[in-house]
């Protein structure tokens, strides 16, 4: 009896360590796939996560920068280090830090920047004194984004690229719309005049990528295009009367030569030019705004026809490069833009008219 009760206490003590045993083992695998698992949608998430750090100085002469989030998902900024060309600590802020000298950024972190957006500008807190500074951004995913300031060659170019604009003015060229104009209360399309003044009706005719010559060589027209200010620094631009949509029409043959046809930008409401001089528009950052060009002469709305030797009619359809020539003021206030004080001037040519 002594070995039987013997055997079945070692076989409980056996089962009992062996089961716990693969309990203990399968509670730990299961720990380590649901940690390999959380680390592997951190890993996608940060594959997801794209920011773009553009630096300046502002107006303090503190190094500053502003993030791009050009990914799929929303980021939530953590962390920043500024080093010098040394790698010693010149200023940092966030959470998590161990430094007592860290905290000095405004507004603080951490900051949200959701996708498709543009943060405010940061300040660091850190005043220029020279030489390279590196801007080092951490996300609460993991994410590291480098900067410089100054900034280099390749960063301007990938700031210009990520956010759609070369120079200040990003154009929207899905946005490019031609019009034909109306006298307003007429019964049928009546040519608007300069006297007695507008409101003068847009008739909207389709996107201006294509147009028929024969409704160009018969009607006042005007063209639509909404733009939008991605100033590297965000400052206001001011747009003045010599700001100008071109049609630029290269040779069509031997016998042929360039033609240049030129709308002046107005002042509308809607679809209703109701002024006859042109009020100065302030484009603010990353704010679209829809501009209109439907004048012959700069400042007053004097609608016209294309005169037909403007057209190379013996060669259609003819292409016709378009030409934005924004013109006024940059970090001005608007009642001090004038021709006098212009500080602003951009050349965009990102469209392609077919007169056919």
């Amino acid at each position: 009896m002594a070995g039987i009760l013997a055997a079945v206490i070692l076989f409980a003590m056996l089962f009992s360590v062996g089961t716990t045993f693969f309990l203990v083992l399968n509670a730990t695998n299961l720990g380590y796939t649901k940690s390999l698992l959380t680390r592997s949608d951190q890993v996608m998430n940060t594959l997801n996560e794209q920011l773009s750090i553009s630096t300046l100085l502002n107006g303090n002469n503190h190094v500053a920068f502003y993030v791009n989030n050009t990914g799929g998902m929303n980021a939530n900024l953590t962390q920043i280090w500024l080093r010098d060309s040394s790698s010693n600590l010149l200023a940092c802020d966030g959470r998590g830090l161990p430094t007592a000298s860290c905290g000095n950024s405004s507004p603080p972190l951490p900051l949200a920047v959701n996708s498709g957006r543009g943060s405010p500008v940061l300040d660091t807190g850190y005043v220029y004194g020279g030489g390279v500074i590196a801007v080092r951004v951490f996300t609460e995913l993991g994410g590291a984004y480098t900067a410089t300031y100054p900034p280099t060659a390749g960063q301007l170019a990938n700031g210009a690229l990520t956010s759609g604009a070369i120079g200040d003015i990003y154009l929207r060229p899905e946005t490019f719309t031609y019009y034909g104009l109306c006298k307003a209360g007429s019964p049928t399309c009546l040519p608007c005049l300069t006297a007695p003044p507008p409101p003068c009706n847009m008739v909207p005719e389709g996107h201006g990528f294509s147009i028929p010559s024969t409704f160009a060589l018969a009607n006042q027209m005007a063209f639509s295009l909404t733009v939008v200010d991605l100033n590297p620094t965000h400052f206001n631009v001011t747009l003045d009367q010599f700001t100008e949509l071109t049609n630029f029409m290269a040779p069509q043959g031997s016998s042929s030569s360039t033609k240049n046809i030129g709308w002046f930008i107005v002042t509308n409401s809607s679809n209703s030019i109701s002024r006859t001089t042109y009020s100065y528009i302030t484009l603010q950052y990353n704010k679209p705004v829809t501009l209109v060009f439907a004048s012959g002469t700069a400042g007053a709305f004097n609608p016209f026809v294309i005169p037909p030797s403007n057209l190379p009619l013996q060669s259609l359809p003819a292409p016709a490069l378009i030409f934005i020539l924004t013109h006024g003021c940059k970090a001005i206030p608007a009642a001090q833009c004038s021709y006098q004080t212009a500080t602003y001037s951009q050349n965009s040519a990102y469209i392609t008219t077919l007169y056919y």
